[in-house]
């Protein structure tokens, strides 16, 4: 039987101490609520500590609608800091671009929590840097996809001091229907904002993602990486024996591919252990690298400018015609009509 992810749905703390923080902005008590989902809010100083999802949406499901904050993901983006977004807020500031920045939100985001995905998504000669919401519940989804928008913008124009701001902002929602409601969008975003479109995000031009950060630093951007690094395998204890492997993978593929017998070093254990217990869930360590490799590709491909020859020599292929024919077998198409 193929072993699934276990307790490995989670926020960090930060996640949710900005909604307990405008909760309270809102004269809500919300010690009685976290008392009784069993949250410490002492252990929530502590960002190596994690937060169920599951009690994250508990108690978001009560404090919005107690709010009488139509707005209120919005809103509880005005409490971001620097280390809002744990050591990926970090990472972010110490980046060149704007492009890099994203990239690394890619890679690393699941520290700051597993409740969406972040995407760059092509659009002609726009580029849509997209999140979307694992949460399909329709209150929750709304607040937690404006929570997340409000607090990249503010991020890049507090933060790390951006003045440009995006084209448009989309939200796959409805509008809100309360009428005063849409000034505080313009109030938090200063530029058009569209609803019930096809993703949620920040649609910016392409010269915008090579905006230059500041504060770039390429020696502190290192240490931060091998920090955020150390995390995801922190995080990974937790889930299959699959998962865990995959992501190494991600982290030590880069022009060469990591044999078996280090990843199993690096967990701990033999090749031939790795082996056997990757066999009770049903996989092979060369299904993974290849789901890996081709994980990859596609992100090159589609988030990325690099090359078919940079992008095959990232992913240990020794020419450009193997990562094409290896490619094609696996989406059944070239490289070439993923850019």
């Amino acid at each position: 039987m193929q072993q699934t992810d276990v307790n490995h749905n989670h926020s960090s703390p930060q996640s949710l101490k900005r909604y307990i923080k405008h909760a309270q902005s809102c004269d809500l008590d919300c010690t009685p609520i976290l008392a009784k989902l069993g949250i410490d809010v002492a252990q929530l100083s502590d960002d190596s500590n994690r937060i169920t999802n599951d009690k994250l949406h508990d108690f978001l499901t009560q404090v919005i609608p107690a709010s009488g904050d139509p707005c209120f993901g919005l809103n509880a983006a005005r409490h971001i800091q620097a280390n809002t977004f744990d050591i990926l807020g970090f990472i972010a500031l110490n980046c060149a671009s704007l492009k890099e920045a994203m990239e690394q939100v890619i890679l690393y985001e699941q520290i700051n929590g597993e409740s969406g995905r972040t995407e760059m998504l092509e659009l002609g000669q726009y580029v849509l840097v997209s999140w979307q919401c694992h949460n399909h519940v329709e209150i929750l989804r709304r607040h937690m996809t404006e929570n997340v928008l409000a607090s990249w913008f503010g991020y890049a124009k507090d933060i790390i001091h951006l003045d440009d701001r995006p084209l448009k902002i989309w939200f796959e929602h409805d509008a809100p229907p309360e009428k005063n409601a849409l000034d505080i969008y313009q109030q938090v975003f200063a530029c058009e904002v569209a609803f019930n479109q096809q993703a949620s995000g920040l649609l910016i031009t392409r010269e915008q993602l090579e905006t230059p950060f500041p504060q770039a630093n390429a020696d502190i951007l290192q240490a931060l990486q091998q920090q955020a690094s150390h995390k995801l395998l922190e995080i990974d204890l937790h889930r299959s024996l699959a998962t865990q492997v995959k992501n190494r993978l991600r982290i030590m593929l880069n022009q060469s591919i990591p044999s078996r017998e280090l990843i199993a070093e690096q967990l701990g254990m033999s090749s031939r252990t790795l082996q056997r217990q990757l066999n009770t869930e049903e996989k092979s360590y060369k299904d993974l690298l290849q789901e890996v490799r081709e994980e990859l590709a596609r992100h090159y491909l589609k988030s990325t400018d690099l090359n078919l020859a940079d992008i095959a020599k990232r992913l240990g292929f020794s020419e450009v015609r193997s990562f094409q024919r290896s490619y094609k077998a696996w989406t059944g198409r070239p490289p070439g009509q993923d850019r």
